[in-house]
């Protein structure tokens, strides 16, 4: 745990991002399609995004995951799309 708290101090994140970063990046794939400047900012962009939208009861309503997995959809769709040019 610590060592991934040192590898998002180092890529520039939150307390809260590496986990997300990690998740993000777990497929190979992933990495060797996007820069890491672009990783980095998809998680941080991703985590400002759910931290707004979260609520108290995200766990137990299916409404709210469904409506932060859109979310997510969304900001990955809007990111392919600027790729593309």
């Amino acid at each position: 745990m610590a060592t991934s708290q040192a590898e998002g101090n180092a890529l520039g994140l939150s307390d809260e991002e590496p986990a997300l970063y990690d998740a993000i990046t777990k497929p190979q794939a992933v990495k060797d399609f996007y820069e890491n400047t672009e990783l980095v900012a998809m998680t941080q962009e991703l985590t400002e995004l759910l931290r707004k939208s979260r609520t108290i009861d995200w766990q137990k309503k299916e409404s709210a995951r469904a409506d932060m997995r859109r979310l997510v959809k969304r900001l990955l769709k809007s990111i392919d799309i600027c790729r593309r040019g």
